[in-house]
This record gives C-alpha cells, structure tokens and sequence, in this order.
C-alpha cells in the first residue's frame, strides 16, 4: 500500500475535518444520503465482474463504504484518488484488511483522470461529478471513456436535478426535505451544509449526465436507483 501525491495543492485544512468532516459523518451515521442502499449495489454490481479486477475510485474520500463494498471481491488493485491526505490516510486504513493491492494518491480527480495513461475495468465515483459544471461534466466524462477497459462500468452515485428544475429549485428542494426528514444535525451544522450545497452543487439531471455518456461512447447506461426525495441516485455506465 503507497500514498503519493498529484498535482495541485493538497487541501487539508484543519477546520475542515473538525467541523465539515464531522457533519459528514453524522449524515453518514443516520444514512441521511442512502450509502447503505447505494453501497449494496455497489457490491452486487462488482460480484459480475471477474476476479483480478482493477478499480478506480475518483474522490474516493475516506473510502470507508467502498471498503465495505469490495469485502470478498477479489480485486486486484485499487486506486484512490482525493485532494485531502487526511481522507487518504483514513481510507488506507480501511483498506488495511483487504488483499488486494491498494494505492492512494493526492490529486483532483479531473487533473487524474486528465493524466491517467492506463486503464480500469471499474470506475468509482461517489458525490463528486455534481461539483463541476455541465461544460467541465462533459470533457470529464470524455476522458474516463479512454481510461474504462471495453467492457468495463463506470458507477456513480451522485445527486440529480428533476428533470426541467433550475438549480434554486434544486436547493430549495434538497434543503427542505432534509428540513422536513429531521436531519439529526445541530443548527450550525444545518446551516453549515446548507451554505455548501448553495455554493457548491451543480448536479444536473439524469437523462442530461446519460446523453453526456452516450456521447462519449458509453454503452447500456442505466439507473440502478434514485431516491424519489433527495434524487440521488446511482447510474452504471458499460464501456
């Protein structure tokens, strides 16, 4: 296992992980964001692939769900990809009891995926494409059709706009049926990943990120689910 670095300046501030990182996890303890259901796909999905698979995970995070996922998967490497070397270090330690062979590295995903020369038979994305715009999402999405073997899946479980609903909308929705679904956060907290969303997020619809993908050569590209209230979902890609 090897942790190395790429391209711009890790972030890694401090404040981030007391404050943000711990909402997170809160979010992540009350499965507010549906990992448990998400991440059971996940694992599903993997088992048809075969064994000695190579996977990508780009913005991997702490990598603790995906951990969970490959449990009894008999991956070969794994490489994760995140900005944050406190993240990596979590992830390398729950990667710590798997038998594959695992790698962490320091880049933004885009600048990796950009530079990557070779090839996976799995990409894995977790709530990281809606952080570009649709412009950057379509380039992006270009270059992991060079870097998914043929045959491979790309899966990404990410959050949707409704179809015909402008991003204020989206907020106003999210925001609110987290409001209404009690989100076991404290005020600050609330408004902390209110303030996130609002200038962070700029997910776009389901069938707009599919056409992405049909244009860059992806084939059999479906969702294999989407919550009705928060719309987010998870869409397998086939290269």
């Amino acid at each position: 296992m090897k942790v190395t670095g790429l391209g711009k300046t890790p972030v890694e501030v401090g404040a981030f992980f007391s404050d943000t990182w711990r909402t997170y996890q809160k979010i992540l303890q009350h499965n507010h964001m549906h990992h448990r259901e998400l991440y059971a796909l996940v694992h599903q999905e993997l088992q048809n692939i075969p064994p000695g698979l190579e996977i990508l995970d780009l913005g991997c995070g702490d990598a603790s769900y995906t951990a969970q996922s490959l449990a009894g998967i008999p991956f070969s490497r794994y490489i994760g990809v995140d900005l944050s070397t406190v993240a990596l270090a979590l992830a390398a330690e729950n990667f710590s009891h798997l038998p594959g062979q695992s790698e962490f590295v320091t880049a933004n995903f885009v600048d990796y995926a950009q530079a990557c020369s070779g090839q996976f038979d799995c990409i894995l994305m977790s709530f990281s494409l809606h952080h570009l715009t649709y412009g950057d999402k379509d380039k992006f999405l270009g270059q992991l059709s060079r870097v998914l073997r043929p045959g491979g899946i790309f899966l990404m479980i990410d959050v949707f706009r409704e179809e015909g609903e402008s991003l204020s909308d989206y907020y106003q929705r999210y925001i609110g049926q987290a409001e209404r679904n009690q989100w076991k956060l404290n005020p600050e907290e609330f408004v902390a990943m209110s303030e996130h969303i609002t200038t962070s997020d700029l997910p776009d619809s389901v069938a707009a990120i599919i056409g992405l993908g049909q244009s860059h050569g992806f084939k059999d590209i479906h969702c294999l689910f989407l919550h009705p209230d928060t719309t987010i979902g998870l869409l397998k890609f086939q290269g």
